[in-house]
Parts: structure tokens; sequence; C-alpha cells
């Protein structure tokens, strides 16, 4: 976290969706919050199968998201993001680590031309 707020990225921002939309003038804004595991850990077999598609779309990508953040950011060498890179993907496996991502969805619509602008409405909780 400290590296993508420090390139001005945070990975916060998502969790403020909702009132990004309501600040952009949008109406009627839906916000979901979901958790989704990192491997198949679960017993729920609709989970299980999202943690599959999660562990293989994750191990995909550890390396090349963070390599240049490791080493342009945070001042690592390139041997020891590879090292770290290896260790994250054996612990992306690790069945007896429950671990998720927290997954956040918001959507709204543009107002209807009759409809007052959006900072007149009071945003939903």
């Amino acid at each position: 976290m400290e590296g993508t707020a420090m390139m001005g990225r945070p990975v916060t921002v998502p969790a403020h969706f909702k009132r990004m939309l309501h600040d952009a003038g949008f109406v009627d804004v839906v916000e979901e919050y979901r958790v989704w595991p990192v491997n198949d850990w679960p017993r729920n077999d609709a989970l299980r199968l999202l943690g599959r598609w999660s562990q293989f779309d994750s191990l995909e990508a550890v390396e090349s998201s963070a390599l240049a953040l490791f080493t342009r950011v945070l001042g690592w060498t390139r041997e020891e993001v590879l090292v770290f890179c290896a260790e994250v993907r054996n612990e992306l496996k690790d069945r007896s680590i429950h671990a998720y991502w927290n997954v956040w969805c918001a959507y709204g619509r543009k107002p209807l031309k009759e409809q007052p602008p959006a900072e007149e409405q009071t945003p939903a909780a």
C-alpha cells in the first residue's frame, strides 16, 4: 500500500467509488462489496471456483505487478523482488492461508433531464 500511495495511485480508492460517482453527478448509485478468495480454500463450490480463477490471475500477475513498483518506488533490487514474488506465489498456493481480495463495485446512472442535479439530492448512506 505504501508504494502505490507514493505513486499517487493508492489501492484504497475503490472504497470511495460510490462518493466519486455521486460527486460526478450520477444518481441511484449502488455500491456492492464482496470478498473474493485468493485460492480454492472455501468449502462453498461457487467461492471455491472463484478462488481458482483468482489464484490463476494472481499467480500470473505477481511479478508484473510488483517489479516496477518495488524497484522504482520502494528501492528494492530486481533480485529481491523476484525472491519476494516466489514467496508470494508459494503463499497464493497454500490452502491453509484463508486470504481474500476486497472487491468494490459501484454503479449509477446519469440523471434524467427533469431531475435536479445530484448535489441537490441527498445521497443514500
